[in-house]
């Protein structure tokens, strides 16, 4: 496997290190042992980390104060298959300023302890999400299926759709959500079923309307006395509005204008005739086409309409005629009905009318109608929230049986990476990881149990597909226990850097930095 066999760098003090795909990096505290994880990190990915679990820094002043004053910013690391990452600043003009800094990284280089420090040291569900999908794995959508009963499929497929994920205890959860809402949904719909009929009797039976649609339609209206009189008064004070409108229009002073309007006649004849020319030849004329003077037809025109300007009057009183007869007729006509409908009115108690009764059986049946589609609506949630549920007990109790197997084969994957006597375990329900003591799981460990749990965990999940470098932070490791962890990972398939002030017997697959002779 690809690893990190080389490091130079003039941070700090200053590094030229050998590594192998395992290190022990031994050394009294401010020996430079960080020195050279930094320049590893520098020179990789552009940044340094304080190594205590605090973000990375890549702004370039502040690694400019990494390196002596004076001395060149370098940072540079050779692969064991001879790639090669550098990274480099140089001063700008401007003093105390520095141009961007050249960095080559022809791999991705990935760093997980710090990572999975981070998330474990997350809140309960983020560390839940993690461990579920640790334990989980990757599984496809027709995998997953294939796990669960044919009955439940169909609903399950269309909820791994719209939620885009194929885990089965957080589908189970998102299941059992939904019924939820959609059981809430019915609720309401069904209270409003009951508003819409409430004191609304059922509709007629199709026998019934059939029986009243047989009937003959009836022409006769039922009025009481009262109802009667009213409305024979209000033909008669219409009859007299009618008569008084008639006779106001007969003494208008028709006589006086009998002139005016046979003139004003004659001039609206002549100024359409005009309209009539001007359509049909378009261009005006330079003579008259009527009279063949030499004065233009737009000359006659001119004259026209000042002659209707002058019988202004009788142009008005020709437009308040034709409009006093249009009311006229509109009175008549309406006088007319109300006389004919009164005529067939009788008075006394209203007999059923067939048609009166279909016309209100048409409106309950709509009514009715409206509460039959509603119910049928809340009946389908129900349907669906009914189906949810069962997919979710399916999903929840598969889902147990998967992630206990999956569980216990990530917890044998990472105990392969502890020492002998250590024993990993998980808690799902708590969201704890830890080391199993007697009957109990315990959580709260020391700095170096932590470090052995982080680093046998980060381990197990490192993709082969990229440079994993494991950097436990420097830790007061005692010699057995630092050991017991080397063996333990002497076939991890990463690259280790472990940073120690105690030195430990050389144990097969690891290299040893001693910066004690150094120092």
């Amino acid at each position: 496997m690809r690893y990190i066999e080389r490091v130079e760098s003039s941070l700090k003090g200053g590094c030229t290190v050998d590594l192998g795909q395992r290190t022990v990096i031994v050394g009294p505290n401010g020996s430079g042992k960080s020195t050279i994880v930094q320049a590893i990190e520098l020179a990789t990915s552009g940044s340094v980390s304080d190594m205590e679990g605090r973000g990375q820094v890549r702004q370039t002043t502040a690694l400019a104060r990494l390196f002596p004053a004076g001395a060149s910013k370098y940072a540079w690391c050779r692969l064991s298959t001879s790639e090669e990452f550098s990274w480099e600043l140089e001063d700008a003009a401007k003093k105390g300023a520095y141009k961007k800094p050249l960095h080559e990284a022809p791999a991705k280089v990935s760093w997980p302890f710090q990572e999975l420090a981070g998330v474990l040291g997350g809140d309960a569900g983020t560390v839940q999400s993690w461990l579920e999908s640790q334990v989980f794995g990757p599984i496809t959508k027709e995998d997953a299926l294939a796990k669960l009963p044919p009955s439940i499929r169909p609903t399950v497929e269309n909820l791994m759709g719209r939620k885009r994920k194929t885990d089965f205890l957080s589908l189970a959860k998102d299941a059992k959500s939904e019924a939820r809402n959609l059981r809430s949904q019915a609720t309401k719909l069904e209270k409003t079923v009951d508003s819409l009929v409430e004191g609304i009797a059922p509709p007629l039976t199709d026998a019934a309307r059939k029986e009243l649609e047989s009937k003959p339609v009836s022409d006769v209206r039922h009025l009481s006395e009262e109802e009667y009189e009213a409305e024979r008064t209000l033909i008669s004070e219409l009859a007299d509005a009618y008569a008084t409108f008639e006779a106001a229009i007969e003494n208008e002073p028709g006589n006086q204008m009998v002139g005016k309007l046979d003139m004003l006649n004659k001039v609206q004849v002549a100024m359409s005739l005009i309209k009539q020319h001007k359509t049909s030849v378009g261009e005006p004329t330079e003579y008259c086409w009527v009279c063949g003077s030499h004065e233009s037809d737009q000359s006659h025109e001119d004259q026209v309409e000042a002659a209707m300007e002058m019988l202004g009057d009788a142009l008005a009183y020709q437009k308040r005629c034709v409009s006093s007869q249009q009311k006229l007729v509109e009175i008549e006509e309406k006088l007319k009905q109300m006389v004919h409908d009164n005529n067939r009115a009788v008075i006394g108690e209203a007999k059923p009318d067939p048609q009166l009764k279909l016309a209100k059986d048409d409106v309950v049946r709509k009514a009715w109608a409206n509460a039959d589609a509603t119910k049928a609506e809340a009946a389908q949630l129900r349907a669906k929230a009914d189906a949810l549920t069962s997919a979710a007990k399916s999903l929840s109790s598969v889902g147990r049986d998967l992630l206990t197997k999956a569980k216990s084969d990530f917890e044998k994957k990472v105990n392969d990476y502890l020492p002998e006597g250590d024993v990993f375990e998980i808690d799902l329900a708590s969201s704890r990881v830890g080391l199993r003591r007697g009957d109990a799981l315990h959580s709260a460990l020391s700095g170096a149990e932590w470090n052995r749990v982080l680093m046998a965990i980060s381990c197990g999940v490192v993709h082969d597909s990229t440079l994993n470098v494991l950097v436990p932070p420097d830790r007061a490791w005692d010699q057995d226990t630092l050991e017991h962890m080397m063996k333990a990972l002497s076939t991890a398939e990463v690259q280790i850097v472990v940073m120690t002030t105690v030195k430990p017997e050389p144990v097969e697959g690891w290299t040893l930095v001693d910066l004690t002779v150094r120092s």
